[in-house]
């Protein structure tokens, strides 16, 4: 079953859509859309973190690797913009 509907979308979003799309924008947005809603409804049943270590360990081998090297990318901007840590590990240094 399907609805017809109208949207607006900007100039730049037509023209990477018609690029995209081959020739059939319904179906693009169609599989775009289910894509994303799947995995968002997927990310919804998973645990927000991973410290709640029972249901990460109920997590296939593969997905907790990806959850850990999704974490590991977010934490690492923050190492590299705040020097802070840095310095206190040269503090402990001078300390011994």
């Amino acid at each position: 079953m399907t609805k017809q509907v109208t949207i607006d979308l900007d100039d730049e979003v037509l023209v990477l859509l018609d690029r995209h799309s081959g020739g059939n924008r319904s179906e693009y947005i169609n599989k775009l859309l289910r894509k994303q809603l799947i995995e968002s409804s997927e990310i919804a049943k998973k645990p927000n973190n991973i410290n709640d270590a029972r249901v990460f360990m109920k997590l296939p081998l593969e997905e907790r690797r990806r959850l850990l090297a999704k974490q590991s990318e977010a934490i690492l901007s923050h190492y590299q913009e705040d020097n802070e840590w840095q310095e206190l590990q040269t503090w402990d240094l001078m300390d011994e």
